[in-house]
């Protein structure tokens, strides 16, 4: 990692209100924030790749990460109380999190959540993923080899202190103290299985807390560091520092925060198709068709070959020709794939609706309604046994009363 400190040193200084790029295979920084803080940030993933391998290659998602100099900044995108956060997107994923002195552990607690959604066929239970997260957190890694799973003082605490939650409970929370807690010991305990249980059991909190008292951290050896990675430190411009930040305040549902960002962009890059596109973009977020409609015509006007410009479009007026373009522009566009899949279903194409749905559960694993889309046209193919595993993908996913009604309807018709 010599190798890397040095390129990021050699940067021209920046104050802290101008923002810089990073660019590595498989993810994207940016970043206001100091060379001494981008530097541990990266050499941190560098040891979570080492001893994580399997997800060293890019997957067909990219990631973009935002460090953010100031807890202030970061805590108008973070959800409240958030040490860091992973979020999905149409075209990308998100980490974003503040410097300082958790940055070590917060930064491999949110690319363990990344590394999952892009390696895992299907969504896992929120106690296992949140379990895993907090399990690799800490890692200590050296030259050649690996220590996993050192106690989390925090953690031991709670659980000696707090009333543990049941395993029904365990279920269905999420975001406390005590269930980041009992989740970290559950993963510490269970590692040795074959593999992880999909639900948790009395048994299984019996068994932990018998297992507790006798935690231990595991040694692992490693291959041979990789050379450091190659990177690319590169200014921004101002419009590209407006547009991310309005993306990710638009991700994590600040849309008038995000308005600040679009806004400004449009007046001072009037004649910026990406500018266009924000505004359009916020314009459907706060219902406001025609305005959406007259910015979105004027983004495509001044360029034609962006995929996010095209899906807008296509999503405003119904238009098939252009939600197609879309996805021709980017194979990997989960959203529009899923709108295809969808639309197939309905025309009776069902080999075509099968291939892009497949498509959108790989790339949107962790959206119900992908999952659902998916099971219907698996259904109406013959084939019940997919449909019912789909489902229960679609169940684990779900974030609303209806989303878990119409999967358990459906479900419960295949059982019938």
């Amino acid at each position: 990692m010599r190798g890397m400190a040095a390129l990021l040193l050699c940067c021209t200084p920046l104050c802290a209100a101008n923002w810089r790029t990073l660019t590595a295979p498989g993810f994207e920084l940016y970043t206001d924030t100091s060379d001494r803080s981008v530097t541990q940030m990266l050499e941190r993933l560098a040891q979570i790749r080492r001893v994580l391998p399997e997800i060293e290659s890019p997957g067909p998602v990219t990631l973009r990460i935002f460090l953010f100099d100031k807890q202030r900044d970061y805590a108008a995108f973070a959800p409240s109380g958030a040490a860091g956060f992973y979020q999905t997107g149409f075209e990308r994923d998100y980490i974003a999190l503040p410097a300082g002195s958790t940055l070590p552990r917060v930064v491999v607690h949110e690319y363990v959540h990344f590394a999952l959604r892009r390696g895992s066929p299907g969504p896992r239970p929120a106690w296992l993923e949140e379990g895993l997260a907090e399990f690799y957190s800490n890692a200590e890694v050296t030259r050649n080899r690996a220590r996993i799973g050192a106690p989390i003082l925090e953690h031991l605490s709670i659980l000696a202190s707090k009333e543990w939650l049941t395993a029904e409970q365990l279920e269905s929370s999420r975001g406390s103290p005590i269930f980041y807690a009992q989740s970290w010991a559950l993963v510490h305990m269970l590692r040795s299985e074959p593999q992880f249980p999909e639900r948790i059991t009395a048994r299984h909190l019996e068994a932990l807390k018998r297992y507790l008292p006798r935690l231990r951290t595991t040694s692992i050896d490693l291959a041979p560091a990789a050379p450091a990675l190659q990177l690319r430190a590169e200014p921004i411009p101002a419009l590209e520092a407006l547009l991310v930040q309005g993306e990710l305040a638009l991700r994590t549902n600040h849309v008038d925060f995000a308005g600040t960002f679009y806004e400004q962009a449009a007046r001072d890059y009037p004649n910026a198709a990406s500018a266009s596109l924000g505004l359009g973009i916020l314009a459907r977020a706060r219902g406001r068709t025609e305005e959406a409609r007259g910015h979105l015509q004027r983004a495509l006007v001044l360029n034609d070959r962006d995929a996010m410009t095209w899906f807008q479009w296509a999503v405003l007026e119904n238009d098939h020709a252009a939600l197609e373009k879309a996805a021709r522009l980017n194979p990997n566009f989960g959203e529009a794939r899923s709108l295809l899949g969808v639309r197939a279903t309905d025309d009776g194409d069902l080999p075509a609706a099968l291939e892009h749905l497949q498509q959108a559960a790989r790339l949107l694993p962790r959206k119900s309604y992908v999952w659902y889309s998916l099971a219907f046209a698996q259904f109406k193919a013959g084939q019940p046994e997919p449909a019912a595993t789909s489902l229960e993908s679609a169940l684990r996913t779900a974030t609303s009363p209806e989303q878990i009604q119409m999967a358990q309807t459906l479900l419960d018709s295949l059982r019938r």
